[in-house]
C-alpha cells in the first residue's frame, strides 16, 4: 500500500497496522477487522458500511514506552468523497467497548462542497470545545479521496487534512486517550459509518517519545518537550522544472539558520530554546524586493516553507510580497512531499511563482513593438499568457 503520510524525522517503527483494502470483495470484510455490530463489506477495493456499527481493528498496540501513559494513537485514512450528493463518515478514535468509545463525525455537504467534523465523547455527548481557525472549512472536490489524520491522546484530540488544506486543524482539549486496550482480540481504533480507503494507524508520540509528534517532524526523540532533531543550519536549493523561461530563482542555493530573525544571515545568533523552530534563509533580491525563505516546524505546521519579503517574520502573511510561492492552491506556504532522516532531506515538489508583470515585446533589433507580460522574477515577454515556471525545492543538512 502507498503511504499517505511522511514517516517523520528520526522516528522509530511506530506503525500499528494498515490496510489498503485491495483484495476480493467480501462481506464481512477480510483482514485484521472484527465486525462488532452493523454490516460492513469490501467493495471495489474500498471499505464500505452497509449498516452502521463498530468495525474494530484487531491490530493491538504494544505497551506504551512512556511510563504512566496510555495507548494513544494517530490515524490516517482516506474518506471517499461522493461524486454527487452528501456524505458522512464516523471514525472511532478510542474504543473501550461496544457502548463506550470516542468518535468523530464528518459531514460533507454536496451543495456547498464543505466538510466539517464534530467530536463525540460517547454516543450522544458532543464536545463543546471543538474549534477551528478563523471559521475555515475543508472543501474537497466531489469524487476524490480526502485524507484525514486524527491524533488522539490524553493531551490532544485533533483532526487535519494530510494535503492541500493541512493548515486547517480542528481540535478539542478534552482527554481522549485509552488507559488500556479493550478485550482481546480488539484493538483501540475502528470505524462506525462511511466509505473509506487506505487506513493506517500509528503509535502516538505521547505513548512513545520516539514516534513523530502530530503535525511536527523535528522532535527530539529523547525529550518530547525539546525540538532538537533538525540541525541549526540547513541548506536550500531550488531546481527549475523547465529550461525556459530563465528566472533569477533558478540559481537559488542558500543556507537557512535556526536563529533570531533580526540576526540571521551569514553570522546568525542561534535560538537555543525555541518554543517552535523557525529557520530563516540568507537574503536575495528579486523584482526589486529583498526576500527570504522561512521554514516553520511547530504543532500546527508540518515543515511548511514560505517565501516572504524581508524583514517580514510571519510566513502566513505575504500581503506586501509581489513574489511568493504556491503549490498551485495555497498561496502562503507549501508542505513537503517527503521527509527523510538519514541524512535529513526535505523535498517540496513543483512550487510555482505566482503573478506576472508587464514588459516590452521587442523586435529582432531590440526595439519595443508592443506590451506583454512575463512571470515574476523571469526574463522574456509574451503577448499572450506567459508560462508559469515551477521549481522543486530540496532542504538538506
Amino acid at each position: 500500500m502507498r503511504r499517505k503520510h511522511m514517516t517523520g524525522c528520526c522516528c522509530v517503527g511506530c506503525l500499528i497496522g494498515e490496510d489498503d483494502f485491495n483484495r476480493a470483495d467480501a462481506n464481512p470484510p477480510t483482514g485484521d477487522w472484527s465486525e462488532v455490530s452493523g454490516e460492513w463489506e469490501i467493495d471495489s477495493n474500498e471499505l464500505n458500511c452497509i449498516t452502521e456499527g463498530p468495525l474494530i481493528t484487531t491490530n493491538r498496540q504494544a505497551a506504551p514506552a512512556r511510563s504512566g501513559n496510555g495507548y494513544n494513537s494517530r490515524i490516517v485514512v482516506d474518506l471517499v468523497i461522493p461524486a454527487s450528493g452528501d456524505g458522512e463518515w464516523k471514525i472511532i478514535t478510542a474504543y473501550r467497548s461496544s457502548f463506550d468509545y470516542n468518535w468523530i463525525h464528518l459531514e460533507y455537504d454536496g451543495t456547498t462542497g464543505t466538510l466539517t467534523p464534530t467530536f463525540y465523547l460517547n454516543a450522544t455527548e458532543i464536545m463543546s470545545t471543538t474549534t477551528h481557525p478563523g471559521g475555515e472549512l475543508w472543501t474537497p472536490d466531489p469524487g476524490v479521496k480526502f485524507t484525514v489524520e486524527i491524533c488522539c491522546s490524553f493531551i490532544e484530540w485533533t483532526i487535519t487534512n494530510v494535503g492541500l488544506q493541512g493548515d486547517i486543524i480542528w481540535h478539542t482539549c478534552e482527554d481522549s486517550g485509552l488507559n488500556a486496550l479493550p478485550t482481546s482480540p480488539l484493538g483501540g481504533q475502528g470505524l462506525l459509518l462511511g466509505r473509506f480507503d487506505n487506513w493506517a494507524h500509528y503509535i502516538h508520540w505521547e505513548s512513545n517519545a520516539e514516534c513523530p509528534q502530530c503535525q511536527c517532524f523535528c522532535l527530539d526523540p529523547g525529550d518530547i518537550d525539546n525540538y532538537k532533531c533538525l540541525p541549526e543550519t540547513l541548506h536550500l536549493v531550488l531546481t527549475p522544472d523547465q529550461v525556459t523561461p530563465v528566472c533569477s530563482l533558478d540559481t537559488i542555493d542558500i543556507d537557512m539558520y535556526l536563529s533570531e530573525p533580526d540576526v540571521s544571515g551569514a553570522t546568525p545568533v542561534y535560538n537555543a530554546t525555541p518554543i517552535r523552530k523557525r529557520w530563516y534563509s540568507e537574503l536575495f533580491e528579486c523584482e526589486g524586493e529583498t526576500l527570504w525563505f522561512i521554514l516553520v516546524c511547530d504543532n500546527d505546521h508540518a515543515l511548511t516553507l514560505s517565501l516572504v519579503p524581508y524583514p517580514n517574520l510571519d510566513p502566513d502573511d505575504n500581503s506586501t510580497n509581489n513574489v511568493f510561492i504556491s503549490d498551485g492552491v495555497n498561496s502562503k506556504f507549501v508542505s513537503p512531499t517527503s521527509v527523510d532522516c538519514n541524512p535529513i532531506t526535505i523535498e517540496y515538489g513543483s512550487i510555482v511563482s505566482v503573478g506576472v508583470t508587464t514588459c516590452d515585446i521587442l523586435d529582432g533589433e531590440g526595439v519595443p513593438i508592443g506590451t506583454g507580460t512575463r512571470p515574476l522574477c523571469c526574463s522574456g515577454c509574451w503577448a499572450g499568457t506567459p508560462p508559469a515556471p515551477t521549481w522543486s525545492v530540496t532542504i538538506t543538512e
